[in-house]
């Protein structure tokens, strides 16, 4: 039993020779022993490879003399011998150690040898010092401002710390849905040429882009994705950086990317991707400034210009000529610091050119120096004659596009004109001028902007309409213009057709939306006529007012629109208008002054075939029923003057009445009640300026 106990412990004895004897061939260490005077007496271990040693080459050589020159090794030696247990790290022959010394102490109390166990912490060290390298890399990124200046620094710390070949950087451009090679290290051109930009399909870099996963490869043309499969490439290592891009590496050697690379690659890649977030997050930042600078700055302007117009339409309001209300304009609208230059424009249908009639502000000589003309074949490309031509709203934003082109951005950036808004000035589709400014500044006219001086063109044309009606109204002489419309589809003319008679204009009322017309029916029966106009949709009521024998006479109300409702609009008088056998012939009075070419034009844009047969010149007298007609027309409110005109031309005051109070009211879209009131009212003013204000009521 004894014999057996004593076997055991000597077989677990050379066992456990045996397992430390291999421990030491196999591990990545050094076992030495130094005696009291550093003399080697054991040097073992796997981890003298590295240093070109074999097992026991050391001992008997003293450690001091061994390495003297390195100087860690010997002060490491020096310490132990003296007693101290420690660990030190030590570099011997470009092999990094990390030993530990353990001395062994005597009876006496000395040290008799010392115990040093070192481990290769070559790979280590180089992966902490890869990591602290890339680190650094890290840190640089942070103060990169641009997307492209990140690939740069993301590409130089891939060759320089991760000493990897063939680097590329792919970011994904959201304008063509491509991946574009933004950044390239040196060797990629000599090696595969200029990077390719990758479109979605079949290539290794968008399907990792697009899965957003890793892929190594220890040979690409092994991947179904590859896109050349006669490529000189063999390893790839494509990393994908979010929905920024991918980072590939490539090589020309198989299996060059081992795990622990790809692992730092990785690692790095994770921090590039945080950076262009960044970069993404600040831009996005940026932008949104810009964009609510350009918003303050675009409500500034606004709120200015909004004065401006506020102030203006004030002025229209108080002006008395149409010369007043464009002078105005141009000189309100200088006055505001962006605008150099304000014009108004009047198209000369004769000489076929835009003619200035007033302007303000800048170098007017500009207007001299550039081609105003409105030929039919296209005239001048001027934004002015183009409004004029066109009839809308015409915005440069830069006027040095097209600077060859076009000869007035020649003269208009030698004046420092850099953008321009032309606005035709249109009321009831007739067309007064051509509003035109310009800036000192690029993009000037924003959308909102536009449409606010586009409502201005508005309100001017209107102004321009009223003064020129008002103007009609109380000049002392008049032009009497007889024009004649052939083939024309006009509502009377239409009806004239339909059933063959001859119709006349007895009167018109015009309403905001409608207009009731009181026409004279001849050689027709009244109440086919009648039929036939409540055929037209644009007729909404038909009422026979009276009929003796072969005539009659019917109120039409119509939303449609009618040669007398054009010609009262736009402050001209339409003392006849009859049909005739091919359409029709109108007697009107318009203002003395009126420029006739002009109103001419205006009344072809819906009437082409207007043919101007006579022009007559009527003075008016000046007897007091003139001054009397004026000051009544001034008191009377537009609803007592349309009730009067109504009640007159649809033989209320006729004996016996042709209408009736109801009737006519309901013509006029009012009560019975409503409209006697309106009528007595109107009748008391006239009475009391018939007879100079005798009686008169002070409630009224």
């Amino acid at each position: 039993m004894d014999d057996t106990k004593q076997y055991n412990e000597h077989a677990r004895a050379v066992d456990g020779e045996a397992q430390l004897q291999t421990l030491v061939d196999n591990a990545p260490v050094v076992l030495s022993a130094l005696d009291d005077d550093g003399v080697v007496l054991l040097s073992e271990g796997r981890g003298l490879d590295a240093l070109g040693l074999e097992p026991g080459e050391l001992v008997g050589d003293s450690v001091f003399d061994r390495y003297d020159d390195v100087p860690t090794v010997v002060r490491n030696a020096r310490r132990a011998l003296a007693g101290d247990s420690f660990t030190a790290t030590e570099e011997v022959e470009g092999i990094s150690f990390e030993s530990i010394y353990r001395p062994v102490f005597g009876q006496r109390g000395t040290v008799e040898w010392v115990a040093r166990v070192s481990v290769d912490v070559t790979d280590r060290r180089q992966y902490e010092e890869t990591l602290a390298a890339l680190h650094g890399s890290t840190l640089a990124l942070v103060d990169a401002e641009t997307k492209s200046e990140v690939a740069e620094r993301i590409v130089d710390a891939a060759t320089d710390v991760l000493d990897l070949t063939g680097v590329v950087l792919f970011l994904f451009d959201e304008t063509t849905n491509c991946l574009e090679p933004v950044a390239v290290s040196p060797d990629v051109e000599s090696f595969v040429g200029e990077p390719p930009t990758y479109r979605p399909g079949t290539s290794i870099t968008w399907d990792v882009f697009a899965e957003g996963e890793s892929r190594v490869y220890g040979d690409v043309r092994e991947s179904e994705f590859v896109d050349n499969p006669d490529t000189r490439v063999r390893s790839g290592l494509y990393i994908p950086l979010g929905s920024h891009g991918v980072l590939v590496a490539i090589s020309a050697e198989r299996d060059a990317f081992g795990e622990e690379t790809t692992d730092l690659v990785t690692l790095f890649a994770t921090n590039a991707e945080v950076a262009l977030d960044r970069v993404d997050y600040e831009e996005m930042l940026r932008t949104r400034d810009d964009e609510l600078q350009t918003q303050n700055d675009q409500l500034t302007r606004l709120n200015e210009l909004n004065g401006t117009i506020r102030e203006l339409v004030q002025r229209l309001i108080r002006a008395d000529t149409r010369e007043e209300i464009e002078r105005a304009v141009c000189e309100r609208l200088t006055t505001v610091d962006r605008y150099g230059l304000a014009w108004v424009g009047d198209a000369d249908v004769v000489r076929e050119e835009l003619v200035p009639r007033t302007w303000a502000g800048g170098d007017h000589s500009y207007l001299d120096s550039v081609d105003r003309s409105l030929t039919p074949e296209g005239g001048s490309t001027e934004p002015a004659c183009v409004a004029a031509s066109r009839r809308e709203l015409v915005a440069v934003d830069n006027v040095a596009e097209g600077l060859r082109d076009d000869p007035w951005r020649k003269e208009a950036l030698s004046r420092d004109y850099q953008s321009v808004l032309a606005v035709p000035l249109v009321y009831e589709g007739f067309l007064y001028g051509v509003l035109t400014v310009y800036a000192a500044r690029l993009n000037a006219f924003d959308e909102t902007t536009s449409a606010v001086l586009s409502e201005l063109g508005e309100t001017i044309g209107y102004a321009i309409n009223t003064v020129e009606t008002r103007r009609g109204v109380l000049t002392d002489g008049t032009l009497e213009l007889d024009i004649r419309l052939s083939e024309t589809d006009d509502l009377l003319a239409r009806v004239a057709r339909s059933v063959p008679c001859r119709l006349g204009l007895e009167g018109i009322v015009p309403e905001t939306d409608t207009a009731v017309l009181f026409v004279t029916v001849t050689d027709a029966d009244v109440e086919e006529v009648r039929a036939a106009f409540e055929e037209l949709v644009s007729v909404s009521a038909v009422r026979v007012v009276a009929e003796h024998d072969d005539e009659g006479l019917l109120e039409v109300v119509t939303s449609g629109e009618t040669l007398p409702g054009t010609l009262t609009r736009h402050g001209a008088v339409p003392k006849s208008v009859t049909t005739t056998d091919d359409g029709l012939r109108a007697l009107v009075h318009v203002a003395y002054d009126t420029d006739v070419r002009a109103f001419l034009a205006m009344l072809r844009e819906k009437y082409p075939d207007v043919e101007l047969v006579a022009r007559r010149d009527r003075e008016r007298s000046l007897d007091p029923g003139q001054g009397f007609a004026a000051e009544l027309d001034r008191r009377l409110t537009d609803r007592q003057a349309e009730v009067l005109k109504t009640a007159y031309c649809g033989g209320f005051f006729e004996s016996p009445r042709e209408s009736t109070g109801e009737e006519l009211g309901a013509s006029l879209g009012i009560t019975q009640p409503t409209f006697n009131h309106h009528l007595r009212a109107g009748q008391r003013k006239l009475f009391d300026q018939l007879y100079d204000g005798e009686g008169r009521r002070l409630d009224e």
